[in-house]
């Protein structure tokens, strides 16, 4: 080889070096998408994210198997198809085409909506205040120490509580209630705490009670309704007076057990459901609490059984109760589709503006 061909070879050497050689490729582009999967129902929206990086080009085209996607930039919103299945959305970058990323969206078919079951005589409504808010109720309701002996796995008991209609009352009888929830599958009536002792502080007995029936939905056998029923997942109330024990006396109270005696006893496709209540204002500070009451079932119906009225808290918690008083609502029979009214007289001392209120009725005659 001569010097002169070596001289060529060895500037052709420097130049490739110098200049770089052939044009160099750019840092790797990758595309990464969030969340890279999901569960939608149909119809269902998610928003999408798209990150690009290896190049200063983030601009990135989207599409998916089936479903619909709003809008161009990084994030985008799915909306998944209304037909069950397993679908992609993926996000193709512009600068090199090559590079991908998917996410994977599972549509699961909306399960039907299960049957409602709802009771057939009670709701919990709210409406205009009831009470003269002249005491707290840290003044009228006291929680009580609660030992059940033995436990029934279809129930789920709450807190116990004495309450006072007004401060005065406090030395006197006892009112208590107590929240119970049907915690089975199963339809169950005559439910009762069984043996009631309420204690003071010292842990002597104040009084003695048998038994102390629930306030819920009504079940039938032929002709024959009652109110101390609950349906499955529905919440019903212990409620219950007491002479012999003082309300600021009383610290504890002992049940021996849950016991229950459907008897045959289904839910009554008979349904009277409370709409609204009002309040109007009577003798001192007493208030009559007005319940608008619907027959929604197919019987005429009879409601001079009454019903029980619970006024509750902003928490859903128990604050005092009363039963109702007859009016010329009550006195006659109400026929399918009509409406009727049950009516409580208060004087409480405490407010409120949520009540549960469960109506006792029959087949008229």
């Amino acid at each position: 080889m001569t010097l002169a061909k070596l001289g060529i070879i060895c500037f052709s050497i420097f130049l490739l070096v110098a200049c770089g050689g052939p044009e160099s490729k750019q840092d790797d582009v990758t595309v990464t998408i969030s969340p890279v999967s999901t569960e939608l129902g149909p119809g269902g929206t998610k928003d999408f994210t798209a990150t690009v990086t290896g190049t200063t080009n983030k601009v990135v085209a989207w599409n998916a198997d089936s479903g619909a996607i709003e809008g161009t930039d990084a994030t985008i919103t799915y909306t998944a198809p209304n037909v069950a299945g397993t679908y992609r959305v993926t996000a193709t970058s512009q600068a090199d085409p090559s590079q991908t990323a998917s996410a994977n969206v599972t549509v699961i078919e909306t399960p039907p909506p299960k049957p409602t079951d709802t009771p057939n005589n009670s709701a919990t409504l709210s409406g205009a205040a009831i009470g003269d808010g002249s005491a707290s109720t840290e003044q009228l309701r006291k929680e009580l120490s609660l030992t059940l002996t033995e436990a029934n796995p279809d129930f789920e008991l709450g807190k116990a509580y004495a309450v006072a209609e007004d401060l005065g009352s406090q030395s006197g009888a006892l009112y208590w209630v107590i929240p119970v929830t049907n915690v089975s599958e199963q339809f169950h009536c005559g439910i009762s705490l069984s043996r009631l002792r309420f204690k003071n502080e010292n842990d002597e007995v104040l009084s003695e009670k048998e038994t102390a029936f629930v306030v819920g939905s009504v079940g039938k056998e032929d002709r024959f309704f009652q109110d101390n029923c609950l349906r499955p997942e529905e919440q019903g109330y212990f409620v219950g007076t007491d002479t012999r024990a003082v309300h600021s006396r009383v610290d504890s109270l002992e049940v021996d057990g849950i016991i229950t005696n459907t008897f045959g006893l289904l839910p009554a496709e008979t349904r009277v459901i409370p709409q609204n209540y009002t309040v109007e204002e009577a003798v001192g500070k007493s208030q009559i609490v007005n319940i608008d009451v619907k027959n929604a079932g197919p019987d005429t119906v009879d409601l001079s059984g009454g019903a029980t009225i619970i006024l509750l808290d902003d928490e859903g918690l128990p604050l005092y109760w009363e039963t109702t008083t007859e009016t010329e609502e009550q006195a006659g029979s109400l026929a399918p589709g009509g409406t009727g009214r049950v009516s409580g007289e208060f004087a409480y001392e405490g407010r409120a503006t949520t009540l549960y209120v469960s109506v006792l009725f029959g087949l008229a005659e």
